[in-house]
């Protein structure tokens, strides 16, 4: 209850109803503040970009496309006995080669597992679970995998093995996505091969070029392709946009 004075006598009333003064304010807004900084720092945030290369053997001649990409992580905190959601950001494209005959081959982001061929190929298989993740930020903090491999800005080029390569196709028409068909095993067409395909961590900004090469990607969403070809019905569910794109902020 708060109080006030007429004519020499005190009248009550509610405390709702007295007004901060400019400077509780200022104190209650500098607290506030203070506050959101401290809880914003105790989070960690990890980030890093790589770098994929595809190189095709067009008919002895070696075409070669790419694409960098960036992935940001904010670890869970522990605020008041709960703790909150992680939080994942993504800007990466799928890297597209276009041939002379008119056709583009796109090594897609569907199966592709940057952190699984880092903990590989860049000797940092101690802080890897068996399945080829890194350990979780709880059990290694500035030494979990995510954070080693935050540190390491730069890198050679990794090949990718066999079983590490994304989905891969190829269509024959760069405007038409119904034309596109599945890659097997490296074979593109007669004298068409995929001859390489790398990863390596880079501090390049990420690239944002694959609808001019595949313009019917503008707004495409989430609508799905035909893919045809060998092993075509191993792809499931269908390709869509999220495939050869994504940015989230």
């Amino acid at each position: 209850m708060a109080y006030e004075y007429a004519v020499g006598r005190r009248v009550s009333r509610p405390a709702s109803s007295v007004k901060p003064t400019p400077r509780v304010a200022l104190f209650a807004f500098l607290v506030w503040a203070s506050l959101a900084v401290v809880l914003s720092g105790c989070s960690r945030t990890y980030e890093y970009r790589y770098r994929v290369v595809v190189e095709v053997n067009d008919n002895g001649v070696s075409r070669v496309g790419e694409a960098v990409s960036e992935h940001k992580f904010l670890a869970p905190v522990m605020l008041m006995g709960s703790i909150s959601q992680s939080v994942s950001r993504a800007r990466s494209e799928a890297v597209a080669v276009p041939l002379k005959d008119g056709s583009v081959v796109v090594a897609t982001m569907r199966g592709l597992h940057p952190v699984w061929v880092f903990c590989r190929g860049l000797d940092l298989s101690p802080y890897c679970e068996q399945t080829g993740g890194f350990t979780p930020w709880e059990k290694g903090g500035k030494n979990s995998g995510l954070a080693r491999l935050q540190a390491i800005k730069t890198s050679h080029p990794i090949d990718l093995r066999p079983d590490e390569l994304p989905v891969v196709i190829v269509f024959a028409k760069a405007d038409d996505p119904a034309s596109a068909r599945l890659v097997s095993a490296g074979q593109i067409a007669p004298n068409v091969q995929l001859k390489r395909m790398t990863i390596q961590r880079t501090t390049a900004r990420p690239t944002s070029r694959i609808d001019e090469v595949l313009p019917w990607l503008r707004g495409s969403g989430e609508s799905s392709l035909k893919v045809v070809g060998k092993d075509s019905e191993k792809v499931r569910p269908p390709l869509s946009g999220r495939d050869f794109y994504s940015w989230t902020e």
